[in-house]
């Protein structure tokens, strides 16, 4: 294979990836990694346990998200949730604060906790939706 004919298929293929919709967002991904890489001086960004940390403080987003685009696809538009989801991580706050000094057990805590809160996201989100 001479260089001409790899040089023409790599243009080729090189057009083809810019063409496509998301290709700039995800060369701007790619891009953003490799500039933090080279600032973190000699920390590793892509070590295995620094992405394992960033997916799992964004896993919350990301339910959010797949939520929000099933809305979205329907023709639902509900920018509240962003808010609702404040108010309900807010009020669990406080309840847990609230239990800790009535209660010694962090699991129960936590249980009572999340069944609040969903019982509280349940009322707010039919009193929104009315």
């Amino acid at each position: 294979m001479d260089s001409r004919t790899f040089y023409d298929w790599f243009a080729q293929t090189l057009a083809g990836y810019f063409k496509k919709d998301w290709s700039g967002a995800l060369l701007a991904v790619v891009i953003l990694a490799v500039a933090i890489e080279l600032v973190t001086d000699g920390r590793s960004f892509f070590h295995p346990s620094n992405l394992m940390t960033i997916l799992n403080n964004s896993a919350a987003l990301g339910v959010i998200a797949g939520g929000m685009t099933l809305v979205i696809l329907t023709a639902g538009i509900d920018l509240s949730v962003g808010s609702m989801a404040a108010f309900i991580s807010g009020c669990m706050i406080l309840l847990m604060n609230a239990l800790m000094a009535k209660i010694d057990s962090f699991v129960t805590i936590i249980f009572l906790a999340i069944v609040a809160s969903a019982a509280i996201g349940a009322l707010a989100g039919m009193i929104n939706g009315l």
